[in-house]
C-alpha cells in the first residue's frame, strides 16, 4: 500500500473499543473512539483503512464523521500484491459474523480470490447469513467452553479446509484442529508464518494465547520503531511450562509477566509454602485487585529458571492478622 497509494501510508496502534461495547460499557467504547477521532484529526483527517469488519462496523457507529473503508476494498482497488498465490487444495470460505451487512467487503474479498484464482465453496451459513466463529461477543471470556462448541460446530460443516479473513475468525475456528489460511496468508506467501510451500502439509497455526498476544503487539511496536518499555526485574526470569499446562492459564486470563511477579516476589521475600516431598514451592501476590497463585520449581539460578506447575487467580485480598 505505502507503494501503491499516494500520499503515504500512517499506522494506528489502538483498539477500536468493541470489547468494551460488547460488555455493555459504551462509556468505554466512546472513550476509544474518542482517542481515534483525534489521532484521525491530527493525521490530517485522512480515509482509515481497517483490516477487520468489527473495528468499520464499531466506528461507523461511535464515530461516523471518519471515512471508512476495509483494507479488502483497498486491495481489490491496487492489485494483488507481487507473489500472491492460491493454495494447493479447495477451502471454504468463512465470512465474519460483522461483514453480514458490508456487502462491499464481501465482494471485494471474493473478488480478489477471484483474481488470485484460488478455488472457494461457499458454505450454506455464509454471506449475509454467516455464522459466528466462537469469539464474538466477547462469548470466549464469558463462556469459553460455548466459543470452543461454536467454533468446532462451525469447521464441522465445511469439509474443506476453511479460509477466513478476520484474524479471530482464523484463530477460533483454529481450536477445531481443522487446517485455517488467513487470507493474507495467500496475498504474502513469502512472509514467515505464511502458507507452506506446494506440496507439503497444509497450515496449521493455532491461534496464539492471551501471553502471545500480548507480546505480538510489543514486538510489532517495536519493528515499527516505537520505544521499547524499560526492562523490570522479573522479566529477567524465564519460565518453563508444559502445553497443557500453558493452555490453562491462558484460559484463566493469567499473563506471563504475572507469573514471574508472583516467583520473583516468592523468591526475593521467601514467603510461600514448600512441598517436602517433591520440592515444589506454592506463592502468592497481590497484583492490581487480583491475588495470583502459583505453584512452581526452580530450575538454575543462572539464567534464573523455573518450572510452572499450576497458576490461578482470586478477586480477594488475603491479609495478615495483626
Amino acid at each position: 500500500m505505502r507503494a501503491r497509494i499516494p500520499g503515504g501510508v500512517g499506522v494506528l496502534l489502538t483498539c477500536c473499543g468493541a470489547p468494551s461495547h460488547w460488555a455493555a460499557r459504551n462509556d468505554l467504547r466512546d472513550a476509544a473512539a474518542a482517542f481515534i477521532r483525534h489521532a484521525w484529526a491530527e493525521l490530517g483527517r485522512p480515509r482509515m483503512i481497517l483490516g477487520c469488519t468489527t473495528c468499520r462496523q464499531v466506528l461507523r457507529e461511535a464515530a461516523p464523521e471518519i471515512p471508512t473503508r476495509s483494507l479488502w476494498e483497498e486491495l481489490a482497488e491496487i492489485g494483488l500484491p507481487e507473489g500472491a498465490k492460491p493454495a494447493d487444495s479447495l477451502l471454504a470460505l468463512h465470512d465474519p459474523c460483522t461483514a453480514r451487512d458490508q456487502d462491499p467487503v464481501r465482494e471485494a474479498v471474493r473478488s480478489l480470490l477471484r483474481r488470485l484464482g484460488q478455488p472457494v465453496v461457499e458454505p450454506e451459513l455464509g454471506g449475509s447469513l454467516t455464522e459466528c466463529c466462537g469469539f464474538g461477543g466477547l462469548m470466549d471470556a464469558a463462556n469459553p467452553d460455548l466459543a470452543d462448541r461454536v467454533a468446532r460446530t462451525r469447521a464441522a460443516r465445511c469439509p474443506e479446509d476453511l479460509l477466513a479473513y478476520c484474524a479471530m475468525c482464523r484463530d477460533s475456528l483454529s481450536r477445531s484442529g481443522k487446517p485455517v489460511f488467513h487470507l493474507l496468508d495467500l496475498l504474502f506467501p513469502e512472509s514467515p508464518d505464511a502458507i507452506q510451500p506446494a506440496g507439503t502439509a497444509p497450515m496449521v497455526r493455532k491461534g496464539p494465547g492471551l501471553p502471545d498476544r500480548r507480546q505480538n503487539r510489543a514486538r510489532l511496536r517495536q519493528r515499527l520503531g516505537g520505544a521499547a518499555a524499560p526492562p523490570r526485574e522479573h522479566h529477567e526470569i524465564s519460565l518453563v511450562m508444559e502445553p497443557e499446562v500453558r493452555d490453562a492459564i491462558d484460559q484463566r486470563r493469567i499473563l506471563e509477566d504475572d507469573l514471574r511477579q508472583v516467583v520473583l516476589g516468592s523468591e526475593s521475600g521467601k514467603r510461600r509454602f514448600a512441598d517436602p516431598q517433591t520440592g515444589r514451592l506454592l506463592a502468592s501476590r497481590r497484583i492490581g485487585y487480583s491475588t495470583f497463585w502459583v505453584e512452581y520449581e526452580p530450575l538454575s539460578e543462572s539464567p534464573a529458571t523455573y518450572r510452572i506447575y499450576r497458576a490461578w487467580m482470586h478477586r480477594m485480598v488475603v491479609k495478615e492478622e495483626s
